[in-house]
């Protein structure tokens, strides 16, 4: 299993990272996102060949890891990479498992979220824009 291969790799990255993320020598981007990028993209890739569910399990921890460093350290960078490897990983997963329903259910709900979103901008009393706005001023403020 190739995950298994880059481990060393994986290790060897993430110890330089933390140890230049507690001096700030960098960023997040540079110093803990690519081992998280690359023990989950690498998991992925063996589950999208066809792999055991074992390499989606992986993929998950790493993502969950990655979202829960990343949100409790407030670091944008493993945060991104964990919600895109989560985000991946469902919907290959779904995917696989949804195949075979129909076409309108899909608009359904997809119908459903735009109505729900429009409902809670309607309730906060913004619009799409400002909502947008904030949305980059709190990730500017509250994240590195």
């Amino acid at each position: 299993a190739a995950d298994a291969l880059v481990l060393p790799v994986v290790i060897a990255l993430a110890v330089v990272g933390f140890v230049a993320e507690r001096h700030r020598a960098a960023s997040s981007w540079f110093t803990l996102a690519p081992p998280l990028a690359l023990l989950g993209a690498t998991a992925m890739a063996e589950r999208l060949d066809g792999g055991a569910a074992v390499h989606g399990l992986v993929a998950g921890a790493v993502g969950v890891v990655a979202v829960v460093v990343g949100g409790r350290s407030r670091l944008l960078g493993p945060l991104v990479v964990g919600l895109v490897t989560l985000g991946v990983l469902t919907v290959y997963e779904t995917l696989a498992v949804t195949a075979g329903v129909p076409t309108w259910a899909w608009l359904a709900a997809g119908g459903t979220v735009l109505l729900g979103a429009g409902v809670a901008l309607d309730r906060a009393d913004t619009g799409p824009v400002e909502a947008g706005r904030h949305l980059c001023d709190v990730l500017d403020t509250r994240f590195r």
